[in-house]
């Protein structure tokens, strides 16, 4: 995780490495926005794409509620 926090790394870089190490837990779309969210050991983390598939932002949940998500996880995915 400690790369993902690394300013050296472009948002490109860091969806790479979340999408190669982490478990995709659920997607949606919202306000011509995709969002997908991954789970990497005990921590969520947001990809924000446009409709032409830019990556807006990328956003850590440590701290902060997934319950937006509840309904759509998979509990057997989560151990």
């Amino acid at each position: 995780m400690k790369d993902l926090r690394s300013n050296q790394l472009t948002l490109d870089e860091k969806a790479v490495l979340i999408k190669n190490t982490g478990l995709e837990v659920s997607s949606c779309s919202y306000a011509n926005l995709n969002i997908t969210l991954y789970r990497i050991q005990d921590e969520f983390i947001e990809i924000w794409r446009d409709f032409a598939s830019r990556i807006i932002k990328i956003e850590s949940l440590r701290d902060k509620a997934v319950n937006p998500y509840l309904k759509y996880l998979n509990l057997a995915n989560l151990n």
